[in-house]
């Protein structure tokens, strides 16, 4: 089992504050219970993407879907092991494969709403994806598994994202370019983060073949013969 690490901006802050609330939770909840609060709140992000168009009011429902995302994926894996009830294999799988289903919702659910067009948005889902396996086979192979990159990790780009919500209750989605296609200046926002995680996907492949060929230095057979 890999190392698990964040080294995101607020992960220090992030871990007192969860495990204050770990402490804090009644004695009925359960990790599974978080990691179902955590899809809720992708349907919800979703939801209030999708139906924006009908009112500014939905932005509201998809800010609420964000905060009980970070909620729910964030303290399961912390109050089982604050119980003490930790299941590692079961515990990241689950929580892996739920992940990607809500940040799939998620980003689906921005592509319908007038603020970002549908292609951009999947843009950056291609790129979160793309992180996702690099994650994954660096840990595998490296022994250490940390979802950030460039100390940015999913806190991070929540928080981020819900900004950028706040920012769309008073900005309508006006066209800034129209080339190639009509833009808005979200758009831009949302490319400018697809282009980043190509950009950590690629620094994050060199920086591991790096390590890994200092620790396995290519052997020229022809001469040991």
């Amino acid at each position: 089992m890999s190392d698990k690490i964040i080294s995101g901006i607020t992960a220090r802050h992030e871990r007192r504050l969860l495990n204050w609330l770990a402490g804090r939770l009644p004695d009925w909840t359960t990790p599974d219970m978080m990691t179902g609060i955590g899809v809720v709140g992708g349907a919800l992000t979703f939801v209030g993407y999708g139906l924006a168009s009908y009112g500014v009011a939905w932005l509201l429902v998809a800010c609420l879907g964000l905060v009980l995302h970070w909620f729910g994926d964030s303290l399961d894996g912390t109050l089982a092991r604050f119980r003490r009830i930790e299941r590692n294999k079961y515990g990241m799988f689950l929580d892996q494969t739920v992940d990607v289903f809500t940040v799939s919702l998620i980003f689906l659910g921005l592509g319908l709403s007038p603020w970002v067009r549908f292609e951009i948005a999947c843009l950056f889902l291609i790129g979160y994806l793309m992180l996702v396996a690099l994650t994954h086979l660096r840990g595998h192979v490296t022994g250490i598994y940390d979802v950030a990159y460039g100390h940015i990790g999913p806190t991070e780009g929540r928080l981020f994202l819900l900004a950028v919500t706040c920012v769309m209750m008073v900005v309508p989605p006006f066209p800034m370019t129209t080339w190639p296609v009509p833009m808005t200046s979200f758009d831009h926002v949302i490319l400018g983060m697809a282009v980043w995680t190509l950009c950590a996907y690629v620094l994050g492949s060199l920086k591991v073949l790096k390590q890994l060929a200092v620790a396995e230095p290519r052997i020229d057979r022809r001469r040991s013969r």
